[in-house]
């Protein structure tokens, strides 16, 4: 048998015997050899498409999030030439999430009407349903320094600081303690070799995940940051409640610079920069 997809498929020669003796005791039981692999092959397109929009789906939001890109990455004629013919006359009438992150919501009913129309789970309801529920993000803050193109974006609680087309911090909006990115968890795992830390050196500001997370969980401990752009220190105070205290200082500097000229002792250097 030959499908759609050109490639050959053969039954394998225990199949064919089966087959064949079903053939000789009851004639009308099966018109062609592929007949048994039909409800397999079915089962499986029902799972698989299904499965492929559902990743399809996930992958959307880190694009979202990660690839704020001036325009469409694409042009119409390389979007139709990827597009079933028969499914291009779809409305693009709702730019989703936002025009900067070069995604439509004709985009996402594309693929749920071509990918699920013919199966008996469609998902297009779903995908909308979705699409409607997500909260718009929004540029609400912009500016270029000497070493960053520097944007700051709010999407529904949280609010992430942007350096080019790269996410740099995260906070959540409400309580700005949560919200960050997981890698910042691992900066408090010298701790567990020793208790007794005072002073923390940090290279490198950005929304000051870490900076506000060591002045609330450590009472004892000074936290010292060298950041070279001012205008992200601004930022930080601005956006992301990065406060300058008794125990919470920042300077502008090179962090190089500061290391090499400063001669305290301190417990913990960290470089997130």
């Amino acid at each position: 048998m030959i499908p759609r997809g050109g490639t050959e498929i053969r039954m394998k020669p225990e199949l064919q015997h089966q087959n064949a003796e079903i053939a000789s005791r009851h004639p009308t039981a099966l018109t062609r050899p592929s007949v048994e692999m039909a409800p397999r092959l079915a089962k499986l397109l029902d799972c698989a498409r299904p499965l492929a929009l559902f990743v399809r789906l996930l992958r959307l939001f880190p694009q979202a999030q990660s690839s704020f890109s001036h325009s469409r990455p694409e042009s119409k004629a390389a979007e139709d030439s990827r597009t079933p013919r028969r499914w291009r006359a779809l409305p693009s009438f709702w730019t989703w999430p936002s025009p900067r992150f070069g995604l439509r919501a004709s985009d996402c009913f594309r693929s749920c009407v071509a990918g699920s129309l013919g199966t008996r789970h469609s998902l297009w309801p779903a995908a909308l349903a979705l699409s409607l529920c997500v909260t718009p993000a929004a540029v609400i803050y912009e500016t270029t320094s000497p070493y960053h193109h520097i944007r700051v974006v709010e999407q529904a609680s949280l609010r992430t600081l942007c350096f080019d087309d790269a996410q740099e911090s995260r906070m959540s909006v409400p309580n700005p303690l949560q919200g960050h990115f997981e890698y910042t968890e691992y900066f408090h795992m010298p701790w567990l070799w020793n208790t007794q830390m005072t002073s923390v050196v940090m290279i490198g500001l950005g929304g000051a995940s870490t900076q506000r997370s060591f002045e609330f969980y450590y009472p004892n401990v000074t936290i010292e940051t060298a950041e070279i752009d001012p205008v992200v220190v601004d930022v930080a105070r601005q956006f992301f409640d990065f406060r300058e205290s008794d125990r919470q200082k920042v300077q502008v500097s090179d962090g190089r610079v500061f290391l090499r000229r400063s001669t305290a002792r301190r417990d913990l250097i960290i470089l997130d920069a």
